[in-house]
């Protein structure tokens, strides 16, 4: 179960990873945090703001009427919308992998 606590734009006071493409969130940057609970766990999610908005886009796509998706389901989706839409205008796009 999934229970959303709060979602906001902060400004980072250290370096953070990308929860979403594992890069980093230097220091001074702007960037979303968002708190939850997840199967009764408190959790912390960080993402750029730009990583931010494929991610929303992908819950969008993946989960159109809010009934419910697991991490698994998520990132299944997440990688096959990046790889259809995103990755290819990426530099950093590997189509072998």
């Amino acid at each position: 179960m999934y229970e959303n606590i709060e979602i906001r734009e902060s400004t980072a006071r250290k370096n953070y990873g990308c929860d979403w493409c594992g890069e980093i969130i230097p220091k001074g940057e702007k960037y979303i945090r968002q708190k939850y609970i997840y199967d009764g766990e408190f959790c912390t999610w960080r993402a750029h703001c730009a990583c931010q908005r494929v991610t929303d886009a992908i819950w969008d796509y993946a989960d159109p009427d809010g009934d419910g998706l697991d991490s698994d389901g998520f990132y299944e989706y997440g990688s096959e919308i990046c790889r259809q839409f995103v990755c290819p205008h990426c530099p950093k796009w590997n189509k072998e992998y």
